[in-house]
């Protein structure tokens, strides 16, 4: 019987043993838009702003993705197709390498739309794709009180 011997092992602060494929995820999600070889820069483009990400001041896993994200689009000339902060998600709009639309997301504070679902769910806001403006991400969270 053959016994798996991880050189390293990773677990979220929770306990759970966590497998993140990001050089995987970020092929599926935006190899349609780069060849190969700026593909291999785009993921170790992303590694390291990951990286960097974390070193500076404490942040949620959420933000640290987002940033990381969005630098890596940046410096790699990658097309947003739409980009919507929605009331309980902040959506970003690409094509798959097959094309299709894929949507990368992450959902805001609970306390952000809790108190009222519905309106949540209804509220959109289009935002910039392209210039610096696209790589703007608003905080001011509209909330959505009890009616």
């Amino acid at each position: 019987m053959t016994q798996f011997r991880p050189k390293y092992i990773t677990f979220d602060c929770y306990g759970t043993l966590t497998n993140f494929q990001m050089a995987e995820a970020a092929q599926k999600i935006y190899g349609a838009q780069l060849d190969a070889a700026k593909m291999a820069r785009f993921i170790k483009n992303f590694a390291a702003y990951r990286l960097d990400e974390i070193l500076g001041d404490w942040k949620p896993y959420n933000e640290v993705l987002h940033n990381a994200v969005e630098r890596t689009c940046r410096k790699n000339g990658v097309k947003f197709q739409r980009r919507v902060n929605h009331g309980m998600t902040h959506s970003l709009y690409i094509s798959d390498p097959n094309g299709y639309g894929v949507e990368v997301l992450y959902e805001l504070p609970r306390e952000v739309w809790g108190d009222n679902i519905q309106a949540g769910l209804d509220y959109v806001e289009n935002l910039p794709t392209e210039g610096d403006e696209a790589f703007i991400d608003d905080t001011n969270y509209p909330r959505f009180e009890k009616k």
